[in-house]
């Protein structure tokens, strides 16, 4: 039996303790501060009864042993069980303090403890799509599925959050929504757990969507815990336990059933799903056959590989095998190539506040058996349909898939048949050497995946046209698949440059103002093209060219940086010239104050509060009639030459007031792209 297994593996490697699963973040803890933990236990049952009349007998046998054992264990220790599972092995989740810890470490019949942790479904919102005519998402043309309902053959059952009634869902009823957890509605508030429905089995009705096996039957087992204060946004907080009692509940289902069946599980985490961990021997209890007493003929589990771009092995089961009845499925885009970041970006966050797995869903290591549709989705939803990306979706493809095979192929007995029929239907695609089932298993040549980017814009989600300053726009494209690329720039419908490059580059390389359109053509070596567009005006940046000629200069022009101070000569009543010019700007204003008190604490010569911006010593009434001494105006030239003045002594001013140090003047200059450029300038007697 399976819980023997894993007895087995615990108990050759743990024979004085018994081995501790413990996460340092995210522990679960209740209001006396006890962490929350499932302890596994070594099934015994060497003293079993040969046969059993039927299933129940059977079922009732395993669930008082189980009982019975957990009972052995937990007595005297005051643990409060939260909930129990046996027929995945004999498990219980509780409370517990460290000295209970300690405890059940050291008992010989404990055989793994883990702590609790709060999982998260592999793929989040992304776009939505109202319902009208029925649609056949690209993932059913990458499949090679066209036509055929269900039989009535084969059932799915969705571990999840909860699966809604749908008007697409006709294989999916009221009886078949079941739950694992205590305290949560057979349908969650994330409608994760319809959308892997759908594209399983949405009917073949004329509106929404089609799934893989339209009209099959579904069984929702719905996991997690209330999380009203964040819904609808987010998932009800999955856990490992509560995921342990779906698996548990699952395999009892199946079991009573007497067939094979299909699991789907689209749900990660790091570690929680290790092959010698808690949920993995669950995993490996409802895929095994069993045939000795009552026969057991297994599920195929069909997992998510996980949205991190990382080892799939880390987030997903971690033991690949042919003949295990698990399969792990990594996620491909509409092009056939693997999904990975690109361009530096990964999720998006969309209007609702949730973020999607967008463009760097997947997992990749020798963990991922096969590759499935994953992005941009159309689905079941709460309302209608929706798309979304992850491996979430890839994985109720291969579920889907399986499940047609079983009802179109009676040699198929146990889950380990299954696995293997579905193998069988793997085709290598060319081009991204990525293995994926394909009914009539003929061949395919993926094309290049191409995107361009422009902030967090990107052209896999929609024209990008943009308009942004040429310092600002960082528009790049990255492509997976290709061998090389072209770059075409027009400007006005004229070619402003074509270039070959590799699978990477920034796009904007010696371009400044203007209106301009990047086209890029990127081929496979198998001679496959994608091609790749975008638009945007590179708006004018104002830069500024200012100068002085004065004592200081040596009579010379000098170019002044921002905030300068120049001098001239009071004695030798020094002459005083300045010009500026200001490129890409429409219209300049120029303004000139009187100030006291050092230029060097004056660091921002744009800010009203500045306490030199105006003469502090001017009466308010003063400040607000002549905010300057003089003020050119809105509209000034963009170029101008000021000269030749002879300021002669501050203190004694020209204008009448003989209140200043020296002088300020600030020059501001627009255009009508909307750059703003502020320069200050001071001029002190000596």
């Amino acid at each position: 039996m399976v819980s023997n297994h894993a007895s087995a593996f615990v108990a050759s490697g743990n024979s004085t303790a018994a081995r501790i699963v413990v996460k340092a973040d995210g522990k679960i803890k209740d209001a006396q501060g006890r962490v929350r933990y499932i302890v596994d236990l070594i099934d015994d049952y060497r003293d079993r009864p040969a046969t059993f009349a039927n299933v129940k007998s059977q079922i009732d046998w395993q669930k008082a042993k189980s009982s019975a054992l957990i009972d052995d264990v937990v007595k005297l220790r005051g643990i409060e069980l939260l909930s129990t599972t046996s027929s995945v092995g004999t498990s219980f989740t509780a409370y517990l303090t460290e000295k209970q810890v300690e405890q059940l470490a050291s008992d010989k019949r404990v055989a793994l403890i883990t702590q609790d942790e709060y999982l998260r479904p592999s793929a989040l919102w992304n776009s939505t799509s109202g319902p009208g005519t029925q649609v056949s998402s690209w993932g059913l043309q990458a499949m090679d599925i066209s036509g055929g309902s269900s039989n009535g053959g084969a059932t799915v059952y969705v571990l999840d959050t909860g699966v809604a009634l749908h008007s697409d869902l006709t294989g999916y009823s009221s009886v078949d929504q079941l739950v694992a957890s205590s305290g949560i509605s057979p349908v969650g508030c994330y409608s994760h757990a319809t959308h892997v429905a759908g594209i399983i089995g949405a009917a073949d009705n004329s509106s929404g969507v089609v799934g893989v096996l339209p009209g099959v039957r579904i069984v929702s087992i719905a996991f997690g815990e209330p999380a009203t204060s964040l819904c609808p946004n987010v998932p009800v907080q999955s856990t490992v336990s509560t995921i342990a009692s779906a698996l548990d509940l699952a395999r009892t289902h199946i079991l009573n059933s007497g067939k094979t069946a299909i699991v789907n599980l689209s749900f990660n985490y790091p570690a929680a799903f290790a092959a010698n961990g808690t949920l993995g021997t669950k995993m490996l209890a409802v895929a095994t056959p069993v045939p000795s007493y009552w026969p057991y003929f297994g599920a195929l589990v069909v997992q998510s590989a996980g949205n991190d771009f990382q080892d799939a092995c880390i987030y997903a089961y971690d033991a690949p095998s042919p003949v295990d009845g698990i399969l792990v499925i990594g996620g491909l885009d509409d092009n056939g190539q693997m999904v990975r970041p690109l361009n530096g970006l990964g999720g998006y966050w969309n209007g609702g506040g949730i973020p999607e797995a967008g463009s760097n869903h997947n997992s990749t290591g020798n963990c991922v058996e096969m590759w499935a549709p994953s992005q941009r989705v159309l689905s079941t939803w709460s309302t209608g349909t929706q798309e979304l990306s992850g491996t979430s979706m890839a994985a109720p493809h291969v579920a889907g898939f399986a499940a047609r095979l079983l009802e179109n192929n009676n040699s198929i007995v146990t889950s380990v048949d299954l696995e293997a029929a579905v193998r069988a239907k793997l085709v290598t695609v060319t081009g991204s050497n990525l293995a994926m089932p394909r009914w009539t298993n003929t061949a395919v040549t993926a094309r290049p995946t191409v995107e361009i980017a422009q902030g967090n814009n990107r052209s896999s989600q929609g024209a990008i046209n943009f308009s942004e300053f040429p310092d600002l726009a960082n528009l790049r494209f990255e492509a997976v698949g290709a061998s090389s690329c072209h770059i075409w720039v027009t400007q006005n419908y004229w070619t402003y440059l074509s270039y070959n490059t590799g699978s990477s580059q920034n796009l904007l390389a010696g371009l400044y103002d203007g209106p301009f359109a990047w086209t890029v053509t990127c081929t496979s070596a198998q001679s496959t093209q994608t091609i790749a567009t975008a638009s945007g005006l590179l708006r004018r940046r104002i830069t500024m060219n200012w100068q002085a000629n004065t004592t200081s200069t040596g009579g010379n022009w000098q170019t002044l940086n921002n905030f300068d101070t120049v001098t001239w000569s009071i004695a030798g009543n020094a002459p005083f010239d300045q010009a500026y010019t200001a490129y890409n700007a429409d219209s300049c204003q120029v303004e000139t104050f009187g100030f006291t008190g050092p230029t060097a604490g004056d660091q921002n010569g744009n800010d009203p509060s500045n306490p030199y911006f105006n003469p502090p010593i001017f009466p308010p009434s003063y400040q607000q009639s002549n905010p300057a001494m003089w003020d050119s105006g809105i509209g000034f030239p963009t170029s101008y030459v000021f000269a030749t003045f002879n300021f002669g002594d501050p203190h004694a001013s020209p204008y009448g007031f003989a209140y200043y140090d020296g002088y300020k003047w600030k020059l501001t200059c627009t255009n009508t792209d909307g750059d703003r450029l502020v320069r200050v300038m001071y001029g002190k007697g000596l």
